[in-house]
């Protein structure tokens, strides 16, 4: 059994009305490779749409705040929003380093008869809470970046 990565669920059940996810827990659960990658694909769909939703309101809020209150206050919200848009692309990039590094090798350990190996594999395969530090890293210098910028 592996561990539950409850930050990655956590995007899932805050993008469940727009893309599903209802068996993702269920499909990480299981010992099967195609589960496995169809809730890889559910949680990567998930960092996507929220990166995509933090876009958005740069538009929305960000230049209207721009406009009624000020350049410092619509920079400070165009770099939260981008910052937190980049934090989401990490951690689309962690769960496809995850999806397309160990879960290939899991399945040619399943093939080649390698069960130890196999689980070693299929339990790296699970995007880790851990995640978050490098995705904290990444949104926190680009909000830096942009907000020097603009």
């Amino acid at each position: 059994m592996t561990t539950s990565p409850t930050i990655h669920l956590a995007v899932v059940r805050a993008m469940r009305p727009i893309i599903g996810g209802d068996s993702v827990p269920w499909s990480i659960a299981r010992d099967d490779p195609d589960l496995r990658r169809s809730a890889l694909y559910i949680i990567n769909a998930a960092w996507g749409m929220c990166a995509f939703a933090f876009c958005v309101a740069i538009g929305l809020v960000g230049f209207p705040v721009r406009a009624l209150a000020g350049d410092g206050a619509g920079n400070v919200v165009v770099s939260l929003a981008a910052g937190a848009s980049f934090f989401c692309l990490a951690g689309c990039a962690h769960v496809l380093r995850r999806w397309y590094w160990y879960l290939p090798k899991a399945r040619r350990r399943l093939r080649a008869g390698d069960r130890p190996g196999y689980d070693v594999y299929m339990a790296s395969a699970v995007p880790r809470n851990s995640s978050v530090i490098f995705q904290s890293a990444v949104g926190i210098l680009v909000t830096v970046i942009v907000f020097a910028s603009l």
